[in-house]
């Protein structure tokens, strides 16, 4: 715990390396949601190749786990399925029946 009255030299280090610390996992965490936010956007938005989504969620859903120094790994195996539905979907062709 700090004394507020007259903090040491080694409590104001330990302070401001935990401020510093917390910052940039919020920051992190706030860029990671805009990912996953981007991540189910994309999903539903794009309709034909399915393969290209796949490569572009399993980047994103990657770069968002290691933004959040692998806290996003509950989201990252949560959109797995539909990395993998989206890599090995193959549309039907249309033929004469």
């Amino acid at each position: 715990m700090m004394n507020m009255s007259c903090p040491t030299e080694t409590e104001l280090q330990k302070h401001a390396v935990t401020k510093e610390t917390s910052s940039n996992f919020i920051g992190g965490s706030f860029l990671a949601f805009f990912i996953y936010i981007v991540i189910l956007v994309i999903t539903f938005v794009v309709k034909t190749k399915t393969k290209a989504v796949g490569i572009t969620i399993l980047i994103l859903g990657i770069i968002g786990m290691a933004i959040t120094n692998f806290w996003g790994i509950i989201q990252f195996s949560l959109l797995l399925p539909a990395r993998i539905v989206a890599l090995r979907y193959k549309p039907q062709q249309k033929g004469s029946d």
